[in-house]
């Protein structure tokens, strides 16, 4: 095991594996940066990461896609301990699974702000 407390992974071609073997390998993880790896959906690896990095309370993502759907288990399982979150416009992509409306509700309920409250990102995404 490492004891990384604090992890960014920028690289153009970030592979789904090494983000995959994080949450295998770093427990104490408490920061987490992902940038750059092509546009592919990384939901799988960011709930693995959410999973068994169990004192995560930082995460930025960039130029990589996560479905609203595994946006939404990820703050399910740590909304309660997040102090920072940054989230590039790009990387949420809608699914099937939320209507707009639906996953502006799941996530303010479990970051703890109202959804009337302006504190949330718009969750739109440019089609």
């Amino acid at each position: 095991m490492y004891s990384f407390r604090k992890l960014f992974i920028i690289h153009k071609d970030v592979s789904k594996d090494v983000l995959g073997r994080v949450g295998l390998t770093c427990p104490r993880l408490i920061e987490l940066v992902v940038c750059a790896n092509g546009l592919r959906p990384l939901d799988e690896e960011l709930i693995r990461v959410t999973r068994r990095c169990t004192q995560l309370s930082a995460i930025g993502l960039g130029e990589c896609e996560v479905s609203w759907s595994a946006f939404a288990v990820f703050v399910k399982m740590c909304g309660d301990r997040l102090t920072q979150l940054s989230i590039m416009e790009e990387v949420l992509v809608p699914d099937h699974r939320y209507g707009l409306d639906d996953i502006h509700w799941e996530v303010s309920k479990h970051l703890g702000i109202m959804s009337d409250d302006a504190y949330l990102v718009d969750l739109r995404h440019e089609m």
